[in-house]
C-alpha cells in the first residue's frame, strides 16, 4: 500500500493488528519521505507524517532505500512481527520509487 493507506487503515491496525495481537507485514510505499525519487507536493505532507504516526501507533518498521540484503531485512522483520503478535512496517524508498 502507499503510505497514505496506513492513515485510512488506523483503526484496523490497531482493532486487528495490536489489540487481538494479529501478526501484519506492511509492505509500504514510503512516497513524500526524503528518500522519495519522485517527491512531490503531493506526498510530502504525508510523508513528513508517516514515520511519526508509525511511532505513535507503536509500529515497528524500517525504512528501506535499496535492495542491499532485502531477503533478509524482510525475513527479519517476518520473525519481528510473529514474536510480537503485532504489526510491523517495511517502508520502501529510495531506489523502490523510481
Amino acid at each position: 500500500m502507499e503510505n497514505t493507506g496506513l492513515f485510512v487503515s488506523s483503526y484496523s491496525l490497531l482493532m486487528i493488528g495490536k489489540q487481538l495481537g494479529v501478526p501484519l507485514l506492511l509492505v509500504v510505499g514510503f512516497l513524500g519521505g526524503f528518500a522519495d525519487q519522485r517527491n512531490s507536493f503531493l506526498y510530502a505532507t504525508v510523508g513528513h507524517r508517516t514515520v511519526p504516526y508509525l511511532e505513535g501507533m507503536g509500529i515497528e518498521y524500517r525504512i528501506m532505500e535499496n535492495g542491499d540484503d532485502l531477503e533478509v531485512k524482510i525475513k527479519d522483520a517476518v520473525r519481528t512481527m510473529n514474536s510480537q503478535r503485532a504489526p510491523v512496517a517495511l517502508l520502501f524508498a529510495g531506489e523502490f520509487t523510481i
